[in-house]
Parts: structure tokens; sequence; C-alpha cells
């Protein structure tokens, strides 16, 4: 439907938050993101945009208007033919930036080869916007 103005966060059709204290990066679940969809982007979230698998921006908090075409004068023109959707495939991952408590428990085996029980709490925190990239970045082999 042209003119439908899109809001993409991290809320759920029923009002609920997604991102959790648990979940480190959530993935936006529609791929069909409209032209000129409001992003909306929580105090304790990254947010950033890959089309075909290069990312394309990152955001911090607040809220943005989204222009998904890398052509514009062509874009505009195959949005129209689309009913305001863009062909292209975008994703949208969201990142948790609050300091999110690990656990971690086991048996290892010591240098002189005696069991030993360890417990290991630690925080993961993504503190910056370069942070975020380097999560989401990979690199081959």
């Amino acid at each position: 439907m042209a003119g439908v103005r899109n809001v993409i966060s991290t809320l759920s059709s029923n009002g609920e938050e997604v991102l959790g204290p648990d979940i480190l990066v959530w993935h936006y679940p529609d791929p069909n993101v409209v032209n000129g969809s409001l992003l909306t982007v929580e105090s304790n979230h990254f947010c950033i945009v890959k089309s075909r698998g290069a990312i394309l921006n990152v955001y911090e908090t607040g809220q943005y208007p989204l222009q998904t075409t890398d052509r514009p004068i062509v874009g505009r023109i195959v949005q129209d033919f689309y009913g305001g959707q863009s062909p292209w495939q975008f994703e949208i991952l969201y990142i948790n930036r609050a300091k999110l408590l690990l656990k971690a428990s086991g048996v290892a085996l010591s240098r002189e080869m005696a069991e030993m029980v360890y417990d290991a709490e630690y925080y993961l925190h993504i503190e910056t916007p370069n942070n975020a990239v380097l999560l989401i970045q990979r690199e081959d082999p």
C-alpha cells in the first residue's frame, strides 16, 4: 500500500519489548522494509541496517526515516511499481547495549591432569557503534 509508513522497532505486535536482558542481537523479522519507514532505536540499543551483506548505517537512540533505495531516481520509479515497497532486501539488526550478565561453569583439566570445577560470571557490554559493527561483521577465514 503506497503512502503507508511502517514503524520498525523492537516491540512485538502486542507491545511487548522483544530485546530483553538475555538477548544480545535481534533480527527484525520482515525483510521487505518499506521506503520511508520510521526506524525507532531505544536508549539501550544500537541498530544496524544491512543490504546484500554490506552495512549501510549504524543508528543510535532516536527515530529515523529510512531511505531504502541505493539508486534514488530509478528507485523511486521501481518503488511506485511495487506499491511503495523496495524490491531490495534489507536486514535490520538491533544490538543490546546494556551490560549482559553471562555465567559459565564446568570441569577442566589442569596441566597436571587434575579435574577442576569452575564457575565464572562475567559481563558483555557493547559500548560504542563501532563495537556493534565489529560484533556484526564477520571475516572469512
